[in-house]
């Protein structure tokens, strides 16, 4: 690359999916070692090609990635229904990317080119995405059998059969109580800055409506700060209803249960590794300030049964530990990298956010 392209930004689109069903990744099924053949062996699994793409897709900001200089960009994709036809419990598989070329990519960014044809982008020499890890895994059966499961494979398909599963098995653990455990604030760092956070909502919440939950991130005074500002990546922290540091608990004649949603995104990373005074996502706090922002909860967004009237739940946010903080402003840091990671603070202590909890009785 031209030393001048170096701070350039490219779009390009590559559908890992997509790759999948085409073929493009390798498996291999590999057979354990015996005392006569200490060596595994492997063997190449054909994989055949389940759908051609001929689409000229438009840019947009789904399909294309968005990709600085020296950055890294996440995608996610599920193995397609076919797939499983290739695999048998108690078989251990390794599965990757064994490289290949992107045709379309160009410099710029997707909103400079929102809507226009992928095929105007592959005017520059093709990029090269080279082999990945090897990432090996074991087809398992349950410890404890489904059993709808054949039936919903017969009659919907392999991928309708994991979700309905999923559900399945979300209901037995609440059933069994089984709540997530807390981070309470007496894990906290007594040289740490002191960060709190706090929920206020009604009491009650209308099947038919939805509920607002008012939230607030602030930055207490205490002895250890001593007037001095912070600068942290607070994004997490706004996104708790989304991921795992959040949970919803009904109570029952049978206790705490906890309400499991369809699902949970896992927790993604994916900032720049660019300084902090470039990125307007990481914010500073003096003592006493706070960050607002408020969660919602649609009744009709869950399954049914999760909510039931004359009954009390709690929506709780279950402690966290902040990713990445430093002290000083965003100018002070204005050419440091925190990563693109969760990263140890140096010999900078851990900050908690403790537990709390809002209640409120259910009305239809």
């Amino acid at each position: 690359m031209d030393i001048n392209e170096k701070d350039k930004t490219i779009i390009l689109y590559w559908n890992p999916y997509q790759a999948l069903k085409e073929g493009k990744f390798v498996m291999l099924r590999i057979s354990p070692s015996t005392a006569e053949h200490p060596n595994r062996s492997a063997e190449k699994v054909q994989l055949r090609c389940l759908q051609a793409s001929e689409e000229d897709n438009s840019v947009n900001g789904q399909e294309f990635s968005e990709v600085a200089f020296n950055a890294q960009h996440q995608r996610m994709a599920s193995f397609p229904e076919e797939f499983y036809e290739y695999m048998r419990v108690g078989e251990t598989y390794q599965f990757f990317w064994p490289g290949g070329e992107i045709s379309e990519w160009g410099y710029g960014r997707i909103s400079e080119r929102h809507g226009r044809k992928a095929s105007e982008l592959t005017n520059q020499s093709p990029l090269w995405l080279p082999p990945s890890n090897l990432i090996e895994f074991e087809v398992r059966q349950e410890n404890e059998p489904w059993p709808d499961r054949d039936r919903w494979i017969r009659n919907r398909g392999i991928q309708a059969a994991n979700a309905e599963e999923e559900k399945w098995r979300r209901l037995q653990k609440r059933l069994r109580g089984q709540v997530p455990g807390t981070i309470p604030s007496s894990q906290r760092d007594p040289d740490a800055p002191v960060l709190s956070l706090s929920m206020h909502a009604g009491p009650l919440l209308h099947l038919d409506g939805h509920y607002n939950v008012e939230t607030k991130l602030t930055y207490e005074a205490s002895e250890a700060t001593n007037g001095k500002p912070i600068t942290l990546y607070p994004m997490d922290l706004g996104q708790i209803e989304y991921g795992g540091n959040c949970c919803l608990i009904h109570y029952s004649e049978r206790g705490p249960e906890w309400v499991q949603p369809d699902y949970v995104l896992p927790e993604r990373y994916e900032r720049e590794d660019k300084p902090i005074g470039e990125d307007d996502r990481f914010v500073t706090l003096f003592p006493g300030n706070c960050l607002e922002f408020d969660i919602e909860l649609y009744p009709e967004n869950h399954e049914r049964g999760d909510f039931e009237p004359k009954h009390r739940y709690s929506y709780r946010f279950n402690g966290k530990v902040v990713d990445w903080w430093d002290w000083g402003t965003r100018e002070d840091h204005r050419n440091t990298l925190a990563g693109k990671v969760p990263s140890s603070h140096s010999r900078r202590p851990d900050i908690i956010v403790p537990e709390v909890s809002v209640d409120f009785l259910v009305e239809s």
